[in-house]
């Protein structure tokens, strides 16, 4: 599951599957390598190694995404048709703390260079609504206009008589190119 949920670019499923064959490893070498009455000194040396084995796989084959994706205000209703009426499309991100597939829609969508240089571009007003709270108003304000429940993309097209389009669900870079270019 994991390694098909992970965005393929990039090669995050074979870096995914090399850091678990290292960390097999590791704990095989950790458990096997040494007995329990081995010295100390042994003891240290061989659980030592495996325990840099994996540090090492995991430094090398996991990095942390670089944050040069599309960069969001938080949500503020109130800006919606100004921008609009400026020509300007707006697309409002709905994301809780506690939703990974939201996690993963950002990392494998909004925190492409490609999708941030084309919200540039299009000068695209990107606000996030977290709706990890209930009581919170970016809660009321998606469960009143829209309903629905995370994850959830909202995009208005520039012209305010047009309706917004709702996307339930994940989606990948191309779907929120085409989502950019029906808008207009």
């Amino acid at each position: 599951y994991l390694l098909r949920t992970l965005p393929a670019e990039g090669g995050w499923p074979w870096r995914v599957a090399l850091f678990g064959l290292a960390l097999v490893f590791g704990l095989w070498v950790w458990g096997s390598w040494v007995r329990f009455d081995a010295p100390i000194g042994r003891k240290l040396a061989v659980r030592g190694a495996a325990v840099a084995i994996v540090a090492a796989t995991g430094w090398f084959t996991l990095p942390q995404p670089v944050q040069e994706g599309v960069q969001f205000e938080p949500l503020s209703p109130a800006r919606i048709d100004p921008a609009r009426q400026q020509g300007r499309p707006v697309v409002v991100e709905v994301t809780a703390a506690w939703c990974t597939e939201c996690k993963l829609l950002h990392l494998d969508v909004f925190s492409k260079p490609r999708i941030a240089d084309e919200f540039r571009r299009r000068n695209v007003l990107a606000m996030e609504a977290d709706v990890t709270e209930r009581s919170s108003n970016d809660w009321r304000w998606v469960h009143d206009t829209f309903g629905g429940a995370p994850p959830m993309t909202i995009i208005y097209p520039p012209d305010p008589a047009a309706k917004p389009r709702v996307v339930v669900g994940t989606f990948g870079p191309g779907d929120m190119i085409r989502y950019l270019d029906e808008a207009q």
